[in-house]
Parts: structure tokens; C-alpha cells; sequence
């Protein structure tokens, strides 16, 4: 299951669209007030359904919520790539976000899952971490095929439906995971018990000053890194712009090479802290 698992972390990050994602609204003649919008949009239905996803896997078991995780990002791919209206697009921001949330932490609770029926809890950081590896490897190398992908086609919606491409393939790795990885479901959850288990969790960690001090101080640079970080390819596509360099070639295809360069060092740097 490892090697099922790594398989995992390396497809899930094969979003070719992430160091392209602001670019690629831009051509279609969006402003940053709408493309900030498209964000939010994708951020607050994560965090909103956050706690219905929990109830959703107790009642469904956890192989079939990733399952149907993976199935909006497959749609939600497709509607970007093919469908360039704002409310299509504002649909498949939509539905990342609900695949985020039902996919927030129910791969790392079947990894440690499969590792206690294993007899291997001992090893839990140094499997979810190479896992996370993998992740960020897949991150790393979805840039170079996504810039190829621009530099040969001279524009930026190829890497939306394109991206749906190894989410169907790790729709069916998850769906092919045995059925002990389901987890233990339980039919009468309720939205109301999982919000009070959450609430008495807080209450216990809060009073903690440096659990406190930590949950906060990861928040905010959560935060803040998701807010800022995609703003940085229309700075990158101008100083590409502005070089004498591959000047016969399309606006994407220059600024490929140059915003690929930086974000698969970025990713690499990434994959070796994990």
C-alpha cells in the first residue's frame, strides 16, 4: 500500500493549472477583483464545508468521500478548461473547494489507519512524510509539463482540462483501495456531534499558550501565503516580457519558461523540507 499511497501524493498535486492559475484568468479578461473573487470563492467553500465533509465521512466511510473528491475535480477541471463564462468558471472554483474539503484529512487518517492494522503506528512520521514527499515531487514535476504545455500551444486553458487527466487516474487508485480503508462508519453521525468534538477540542488546546501561539502563527501564514502566492505570475510574466529573449513566441510561451523556472524551484525546495 505504500507505493499506492505515494501514487496518490504524486497525482493529487498534478494540478497543471496552479503555477498558471492567474495567468490564465487574466486571458480570459479577468480582472484581479474577479480572479481574487474565483479565490475566495474556492477558499471560504473549503473552509465552510470543512465539518459537513467530517459528517459525510463517518456516514459514507472514507474511501468513497475521497473518492467523490476526486470526482468534482475531475468535473470542476473540465468546466475551466472548456467553459470560459465567469459563472462556469466561478462553478469550478466551486467544486475544488468541495473536493479540497472532503479530501482535508482523510488520506493521512487511512494511512495511520492501515499503519495500526499493520502494527506500525511507530513509523507514522516517517511514512506521512515520505508521502508528502511524493506530494510535493508531484508538484514539482507538474510545472515543467504544464509550461511545455503552454509553450507549445501559446495560451493557458490546455492545463485546466488537462488536469483532469491524472485526477480520473487516482479517482480509480482510490476507488481500487481495499475496503478495510473505509474506516469505521457510523450512521447516525450528526453535523451537530462533529461540530461539539471540534468545539471541545478548541477549547482544550486554547487555553495552552504555546499551542496558541502556534495554531495562530500557522494560520496566519497559511493565510497569507494562499492570499499572495498566485499574484506572483503577472510579476513574472512581466519581467519575462521585458526580456530579449524568445521574442518571436507568443506572450504565454515567453512567460512559461520564466514563471516554470521559479516555481519548480520553489516545489523542489518544498519536496526536500518534506
Amino acid at each position: 500500500m505504500l507505493r499506492r499511497f505515494s501514487l496518490y501524493g504524486l497525482l493529487k498535486n498534478q494540478r497543471y493549472f496552479e503555477a498558471f492559475l492567474v495567468l490564465a484568468f487574466m486571458e480570459r479578461g479577468l480582472g484581479f477583483a474577479e480572479i481574487g473573487g474565483l479565490v475566495a470563492l474556492r477558499e471560504l467553500t473549503t473552509n465552510v464545508l470543512e465539518v459537513p465533509s467530517g459528517v459525510m465521512a463517518d456516514l459514507l466511510g472514507r474511501r468513497r468521500t475521497m473518492v467523490a473528491s476526486f470526482a468534482a475535480y475531475v468535473v470542476a477541471y473540465l468546466v475551466l478548461g472548456l467553459v470560459p463564462w465567469l459563472p462556469a468558471l466561478a462553478l469550478g472554483m466551486l467544486l475544488i473547494g468541495v473536493g479540497d474539503a472532503f479530501r482535508s484529512g482523510t488520506h493521512k487518517a487511512m494511512i495511520f489507519d492501515w499503519l495500526a492494522a499493520q502494527g506500525r503506528q511507530d513509523e507514522r512520521v516517517e511514512v506521512y512524510g515520505h508521502t508528502r514527499s511524493w506530494s510535493q515531487v508531484g508538484s514539482a514535476v507538474a510545472v515543467p509539463i504544464a509550461a511545455g504545455v503552454v509553450f507549445w500551444r501559446g495560451g493557458y486553458s490546455d492545463v485546466f482540462w488537462l488536469s483532469a487527466i491524472p485526477a480520473a487516474i487516482n479517482l480509480v487508485n482510490l476507488a481500487t483501495y481495499p475496503r478495510t480503508l473505509e474506516g469505521s462508519r457510523r450512521p447516525d453521525a450528526t453535523m451537530g456531534d462533529t461540530a461539539r468534538a471540534l468545539w471541545a477540542t478548541a477549547r482544550t488546546l486554547w487555553p495552552r499558550r504555546s499551542l496558541r501561539g502556534l495554531l495562530v502563527e500557522a494560520a496566519a501564514f497559511s493565510g497569507l501565503y494562499k492570499a499572495v502566492k498566485d499574484y506572483l505570475q503577472p510579476l513574472l510574466e512581466g519581467v519575462a516580457l521585458s526580456l530579449p529573449l524568445l521574442v518571436t513566441h507568443a506572450e504565454a510561451s515567453r512567460s512559461a519558461v520564466l514563471v516554470g523556472m521559479v516555481y519548480v524551484v520553489l516545489f523542489g525546495l518544498s519536496a526536500v523540507a518534506s
